[in-house]
């Protein structure tokens, strides 16, 4: 029975949705909530079009219930993120491709990621390292830890102090420098992940050694620039918020990814790649309860902050983007309209006072208009 005209009185979704938790972006709308207006307000297998389309979440809407979906917007991080959430790849290959994809990375960078155990001094792989801002006293003029105070202090903020002259500290102290401070890492036989005293990455670990990335300046006439202060910290350029060894490997990743012969293989994997990029900066915050993760609205760096396995990171998001196919498949596969409505999305960019759609060609317009002037959505596509 259709369910033409008619919506939910209520509609109560999470975020939890495997689409949602593929990739990040600003002020996404759940796919699920999206859905039964869809349903109500398009026939099976009209077009439905979305001028703001962000990451794309009303295109998967549209093709997981069987619609052809028309999507742009100004945003080129949109585009990419929206056409790969609808470029359903076969597992296998994607697979493969990812496997090959992290072969050719790990040979381009070497051990990058092995550090001494604490234990037997054998090498064991790096998991994660938290690393501490290293902030000027007031009182003394002497560098301080931050993690160290924070410890000392029973992890009480109000209660630090300067371990040289017993001065306040606070984290508007001026940061002065970075240290690591903890290493988690796991032996190769092993899951768990062990705490242990942080191993400084060597110079080797942090050479180059041919591989480049590209210097995207963050320059003063943006807002986050301004928001953020970059220019009193020193830190504009996109390159400035990723540690050395992790810069290095996400460029040796992004380099085998574009070795891909496949063009919707190659798609997905740029997808998974830049899924990883806020969680391997060093915008994820520590803090002593839990990771806090990284605010997608702005550039701010906590004082004591994440340098994750970014091989890591890119593996788990291959395994998302596997879960975001295999949901919008299993939706389509509901509809009953898989093989009489093929996949049919299309994203451009386009301001919406002058949509790329022919006239009477679209069946039901969803949209969620970008809102707040504190989001600058320009600035954090830089990432």
């Amino acid at each position: 029975m259709s369910n033409m005209g008619r919506v939910p009185e209520e509609i109560n979704v999470g975020r939890g949705d495997p689409v949602y938790m593929a990739h990040a972006y600003l002020t996404k709308v759940p796919v699920p909530a999206i859905m039964p207006f869809i349903e109500a307000y398009c026939p099976p297998g009209g077009v439905v079009a979305d001028p703001f389309a962000g990451s794309g979440m009303t295109g998967a809407a549209a093709v997981a219930t069987g619609r052809s979906a028309r999507l742009s917007d100004i945003s080129v991080l949109g585009q990419h993120i929206g056409t790969n959430y609808v470029n359903l790849v076969d597992p296998k290959a994607f697979k493969t491709a990812a496997s090959r994809a992290l072969e050719q990375a790990r040979r381009a960078v070497g051990p990058v990621y092995s550090v001494p155990s604490a234990d037997t001094g054998e090498p064991v792989e790096l998991a994660k390292t938290v690393w501490s801002v290293l902030v000027k006293c007031h009182g003394c003029g002497e560098a301080v830890t931050y993690y160290r105070a924070f410890e000392a202090a029973q992890w009480v903020k109000a209660k630090m102090t300067c371990p040289h002259c017993g001065a306040p500290v606070t984290s508007r102290n001026p940061r002065v420098g970075e240290e690591p401070v903890v290493d988690f890492v796991r032996r190769a036989d092993q899951k768990t992940q062990h705490e242990q005293a942080a191993s400084s990455p060597t110079e080797a670990q942090s050479a180059w050694n041919g591989v480049g990335f590209p210097s995207v300046e963050i320059t003063p006439d943006r807002e986050m620039y301004k928001a953020s202060a970059l220019g009193k910290s020193g830190m504009t350029t996109v390159a400035s918020f990723y540690s050395p060894r992790n810069l290095r490997v996400l460029a040796a990743l992004h380099e085998a990814i574009l070795n891909e012969p496949d063009e919707s293989l190659r798609g997905k994997l740029l997808f998974a790649f830049t899924a990883t990029l806020t969680r391997a900066s060093k915008r994820y915050q520590w803090s002593p309860q839990r990771p806090l993760n990284a605010a997608n609205a702005n550039y701010y760096v906590a004082p004591v902050f994440y340098e994750w396995n970014v091989f890591d990171l890119f593996e788990r998001k291959i395994v998302a983007a596997l879960r975001s196919d295999e949901w919008i498949e299993g939706e389509r596969g509901a509809t009953l309209l898989r093989e009489a409505s093929p996949l049919d999305a299309t994203y451009e960019i386009a301001s919406a006072d002058a949509l790329p759609y022919v006239d009477g060609s679209v069946d039901y317009v969803f949209t969620d208009p970008p809102f707040g002037s504190n989001l600058f959505y320009a600035d954090m596509a830089l990432f």
